[in-house]
């Protein structure tokens, strides 16, 4: 089960994750197949308190998850709508 702290990456539907060590500012990548979930549990709450500088970053990330699923050469009608959409909101 995951639950996402950032709206819009799509993370919690992939075999990667990110951990941030705050004492020492780094990111550390981990891709493995027992990173995927069964379960994303979205809870608004835990993406109220980002600085606003990552909500920005994540709805760039989004717009551009979206960007590229319309114009993608193989791109379904209903993936361009949901695509579409994405873009308006």
């Amino acid at each position: 089960m995951a639950f996402p702290t950032t709206a819009g990456t799509g993370c919690e539907i992939t075999n990667a994750m990110v951990v941030l060590d705050v004492a020492v500012h780094a990111k550390l990548q981990v891709t493995h197949p027992y990173c995927n979930c069964d379960i994303a549990m979205l809870v608004p709450e835990l993406t109220i308190k980002l600085p606003a500088k990552i909500t920005a970053f994540t709805g760039m990330d989004a717009l551009t998850h979206a960007i590229e699923g319309i114009t993608s050469t193989g791109a379904e009608p209903i993936a361009d709508a949901l695509g579409l959409h994405a873009i308006r909101l």
